[in-house]
């Protein structure tokens, strides 16, 4: 129910001419978007974008998402972080990743279900597909298990 209502909502702010889903660069933001993205002729790499709007973002999203909910001080993004870039660099244009605090973003955490962190969710055309909780030592092997999953070849 919850994935319709976030697809009808965008569907309908779409067909009203509404902006962008994505916003500016903004690496400290509650809710963004990672994406390889060159800036100029001398800078490139992975950036962070705000999403403005989260329902009309998954809607308007033509590639499997993946939805990593995470707290900021907890230690284990330093673990994280590197792989979850890596994977944004190694599937340009292939895969979203969607990078949320779940601390500042409790709605759309508890919509996701998400009861301990970090807690990666896979969608695929708008539906939730897969959950991944935790990142324990062969966390790096189940999340890439867990994307390749749903990659196209």
């Amino acid at each position: 129910m919850f994935i319709l209502v976030i697809i009808g909502t965008a569907l309908l702010l779409t067909a009203c001419g509404r902006a962008s889903p994505i916003g500016a660069i903004d690496d400290t933001a509650s809710l963004s978007v990672l994406s390889f993205e060159t800036i100029d002729q001398e800078t490139s790499g992975i950036v962070y974008r705000t999403v403005e709007d989260f329902p009309a973002f998954i809607a308007q999203t033509e590639v499997p998402v993946l939805l990593v909910f995470h707290a900021p001080m907890d230690p284990v993004n330093t673990r994280v972080i590197p792989r979850i870039e890596q994977l944004a660099d190694d599937h340009q244009g292939r895969l979203a990743i969607v990078w949320i605090d779940a601390t500042v973003e409790s709605k759309l955490a508890s919509d996701f279900q998400v009861n301990q962190l970090p807690q990666f969710t896979m969608l695929v055309e708008a539906a939730i597909k897969r959950s991944l909780i935790g990142y324990g030592d062969n966390g790096q092997e189940q999340l890439d298990q867990l994307v390749k999953t749903y990659l196209e070849p």
